[in-house]
């Protein structure tokens, strides 16, 4: 399984072909057949990217942009380009949508079988069918930037599965931790967790593991630890999920949803925090991620309000931001 990087990357796409081997790595995961991606775009970039399924289009074509629209203005979109995934005979719906978009639309193409078709080119430049690479330099920087994509968006949900039986089950026999550890060791044990993951992930004892998730349990520490979105918390996340029994969920799995949607995977945001809110329903982080993925708010926007949060934690608890170095965004 493949993370997505921890910083902001500019890759240049300079031919039509390499909208269609960037949309992947936007998603975040292959489209499935019968997908249109839209991707908005913004001074020659993709501002946002989002994938609707033809047949809500076959439904209503307008009603499928006024739900993109707030999305796109606040992207401040001034055109799109859309890719079908469809075979030939299906294509029709694209240029359906194409006709009614409120926008200009710069580029279209179509995908089928490994292969791609623009529908706007008249040159020589864009052969029709040819096969999608996927060993150029812009798959090269875009792995560099967001790792591998995944083969499908269920297989996203491959992060949010639990660990063997006798592991949770084990992890169960330890919790609720008594004494629960206070706030400081709470959130000592967290960082230190964090930083230990800095090469990578580590298994969890059940020991480790319960005090972890008892740690969590903890709103203060949760909120002091929703800032990270580097390669670390993404291990400690995705580990700790593994460990997680029933009524311990929602707090590691809406931290990964928070740490996901801050690197750009906001399918991935979804899907951990809807996980969470199956474990606790009424779970506020959670419900609010949710909010803001329908929203199609910027993952910067979101990373600013969490440092907000971070440095509010700190200064309510001095000593808290005594050992959290000094740098709440850290």
């Amino acid at each position: 399984m493949s993370t997505p990087a921890s910083t902001a990357t500019t890759v240049r796409l300079r031919e039509p072909s390499d909208l269609v081997t960037a949309v992947p790595y936007l998603l975040g995961f292959h489209p499935d057949p019968g997908s249109i991606v839209v991707l908005g775009l913004h001074e020659r970039r993709i501002a946002i990217t989002a994938r609707v399924d033809a047949s809500a289009v076959h439904t209503d074509p307008t009603e499928m942009w006024r739900r993109l629209a707030g999305p796109l203005a606040d992207a401040d979109t001034h055109a799109v380009a859309l890719i079908g995934y469809m075979p030939a005979d299906e294509v029709d719906i694209v240029f359906t949508l194409a006709a009614t978009s409120p926008l200009p639309v710069l580029e279209m193409q179509r995908v089928d079988d490994g292969r791609w078709w623009s529908l706007t080119c008249t040159q020589d430049c864009c052969p029709p069918g040819q096969p999608i690479s996927s060993d150029t330099p812009v798959d090269v920087a875009l792995i560099a930037a967001s790792g591998s994509p995944a083969p499908t968006r269920d297989s996203l949900n491959a992060h949010l599965q639990p660990g063997p039986d006798e592991l949770v089950d084990d992890v169960a026999a330890h919790l609720p931790r008594r004494p629960r550890p206070t706030t400081g060791d709470a959130y000592r044990a967290i960082d230190d967790a964090h930083t230990a993951r800095t090469d990578g992930p580590l298994p969890l004892t059940p020991d480790e593991a319960s005090l972890l998730l008892q740690a969590l349990a903890d709103v203060v520490v949760r909120d002091a630890a929703s800032g990270w979105h580097d390669d670390a918390a993404w291990w400690l996340w995705t580990d700790l999920i593994r460990t997680a029994p029933t009524g311990w969920i929602a707090p590691a799995a809406t931290l990964l949803a928070t740490t996901t949607y801050q690197r750009g995977n906001a399918v991935l945001a979804r899907l951990a925090a809807e996980h969470a809110l199956r474990d606790n329903p009424d779970y506020a982080l959670a419900q609010l991620v949710v909010g803001l993925t329908e929203a199609h708010v910027h993952p910067g926007q979101l990373r600013e309000a969490l440092s907000v949060a971070v440095r509010d934690v700190a200064e309510l608890h001095p000593g808290l931001a005594d050992l959290m170095g000094g740098d709440p965004d850290a």
